[in-house]
């Protein structure tokens, strides 16, 4: 249930975010880790004008 249900929450969430804050972007790049077999992103900053 968890995986599918983040998919289904960032398709409704992010273009709501994006029509909301146009001018959101990248303040730097993304940084990932890994534990295990777990890859993801650990740092993700953005700014909004």
């Amino acid at each position: 249930v968890g995986a599918p249900l983040a998919r289904l929450e960032l398709q409704t969430a992010l273009p709501i975010l994006f029509q909301r804050l146009p001018n959101l972007r990248l303040t730097e790049a993304p940084t990932y880790g890994d534990v295990y077999h777990f890859h993801g992103l650990t740092r993700l900053l953005v700014q909004a004008d």
